[in-house]
């Protein structure tokens, strides 16, 4: 028991430092460093070879013995996104786009519908759909507000992935479920699942009702924008086409999407989509992207902008990025910490095995469980990686829906990763809505936490009744009841 406790303490001490001072990367660091004091124990200098150590598994691998070239692929994506950013502020593109938007998009409505029918469209990978969804939002934040542009990127990013198989979640759930499940039966079951991952479909009909109805939860009517928008620097005075406005965003999309389908062709020898899909590299595909980009669009400019001009924008792009660069960092150690030492998500399962007895309970605690490893580790796919194969285990042991029980993992996953503000997806949703971490995981908390409600009635419905339709549509009825009535009485759930 006494180690159970020990490897809540961590995480649980993290979430608690964020809520108290608000300061995500003063709380990380401190997190870390419980985590390796309860590690090492008093010894200092083993304490410090701990985390020298696993500040290096960020960027090295020791069981291949070489660099960790996706961790310099993403981070150098990154730094060339922030480029990217303030070069088209000060090109005068944005500029350009509100005054588009403002003969178009004239309500928030209409504004926040662009956003999410955007994160729909760019469904092949949660990293690509928060990026251009956000490249999207932040000229159109004046009419709404950066965080319920942030919980409208993140909430639908990840689960329209997770939803379409022909992603890059689709490819790595998949890959998990290859070594557990014959192939004969393998899209069977993933298409049922998918069918069954309450929370997923939950988050994007609530992200559109929240939408319509102007739903706000907890603290989100405190950020509303003023009319008013964050830009750096002066414009230039040259005011491109309204081509220019797309021509990045598209350009972007369309190169990263050529090296991914060619990359994956190239490793498996084959046509065949899940296969492309499995052995591309997304991270490396989006860098190659995002390289070719800032190349095209400096040849673009550098006849309109000035040597100082195009220099600043390097500059300020660059620290934009290192905050995020740095939470990254500390994110990755802390799930490593999570995972590999305090083995948190072991003891969370061998918790959970003692449940066998109460077999209508089983789907909605592997949701409860998958959540909390999610949300601990801010990794839904780490979460994925720790539960499918034990939960498929249990699952067999207790002759329960294989589908069932692979839905409520994904479901739990999805929740744990937008409500972890040490997730990849909540960081990077944040920084492209132009949204302070601290303000995004705030805000974001209340609605994620809801659907995750509405989703933990529904397996709670199944697991009673075995029918998925009744618990679909029980489910959904409380969900679209709550924000209904919060449209009409607003804040009732601050």
């Amino acid at each position: 028991m006494n180690e159970v406790f020990l490897s809540f303490l961590t995480p649980l001490s993290v979430l608690v430092l964020i809520v108290l001072t608000r300061r995500v990367i003063f709380s990380m660091i401190l997190g870390i460093i419980l985590g390796g004091v309860l590690i090492c124990g008093g010894n200092l200098a083993e304490l410090v070879k701990f985390l020298a150590h696993h500040l290096l598994g960020v960027f090295y691998s020791f069981q291949t013995q070489t660099f960790k070239s996706s961790v310099f692929y993403l981070f150098g994506f990154l730094l060339l996104l922030g480029v990217l950013s303030k070069l088209l502020l000060i090109s005068g593109v944005i500029e350009r786009f509100e005054l588009w938007a403002k003969e178009r998009v004239k309500t928030q409505k209409k504004a926040e519908l662009l956003v999410f029918f955007t994160g729909i469209v760019v469904f092949l990978n949660g990293y690509l759909s928060a990026i251009v969804s956000g490249g999207v939002a932040r000229p159109l934040s004046r009419y709404s507000s950066p965080q319920r542009m942030a919980y409208i990127i993140d909430s639908t990013a990840v689960p329209v992935c997770v939803l379409i198989p022909i992603s890059s979640w689709g490819a790595y759930i998949l890959g998990l479920l290859g070594n557990h499940i014959s192939h004969l039966e393998l899209f069977l079951e993933f298409s049922s699942a998918i069918m069954q991952s309450f929370y997923a479909w939950f988050a994007i009909i609530a992200v559109f009702l929240t939408i319509y109805w102007r739903v706000d939860l907890g603290t989100m009517k405190e950020f509303y924008t003023k009319n008013s928008s964050n830009v750096v620097g002066s414009l230039s005075p040259y005011i491109p086409s309204l081509w220019s406005i797309l021509f990045p965003i598209v350009f972007l999309i369309v190169i990263t999407l050529l090296v991914m389908f060619s990359l994956g062709i190239y490793r498996s020898h084959s046509f065949n989509l899940w296969k492309i899909l499995g052995n591309t590299d997304m991270i490396f595909s989006l860098f190659y992207g995002g390289v070719s980009t800032l190349a095209i669009i400096l040849i673009k400019y550098s006849s309109k902008l000035s040597k100082k001009a195009i220099f600043s924008s390097f500059v300020l792009g660059i620290k934009e990025m290192i905050p995020l660069l740095i939470i990254l960092i500390l994110a990755w150690i802390l799930g490593s910490i999570i995972k590999d030492d305090l083995k948190s998500g072991v003891y969370l399962f061998e918790t959970l095995s003692s449940f066998k007895g109460y077999l209508w309970l089983l789907p909605a605690c592997i949701f409860v469980f998958s959540a909390i490893i999610s949300f601990a580790t801010g990794s839904g796919g780490g979460s994925l990686a720790i539960m499918i194969p034990l939960s498929l285990d249990l699952s067999m042991q207790t002759h329960s829906a294989t589908s069932l029980i692979l839905a409520s993992v994904i479901s739990g996953a999805i929740y744990g990763d937008h409500a972890s503000p040490f997730s990849d997806t909540t960081i990077i949703s944040a920084s492209s809505a132009n949204c302070s971490l601290q303000s995004h995981f705030i805000t974001q908390f209340p609605y994620a936490t809801l659907v995750a409600f509405c989703s933990l009635v529904g397996f709670v419905i199944e697991g009673l009744s075995g029918n998925a339709y009744l618990a679909f549509g029980g489910s959904l009825a409380l969900l679209v009841g709550i924000l209904f009535l919060s449209q009409k009485n607003k804040q009732i759930f601050r």
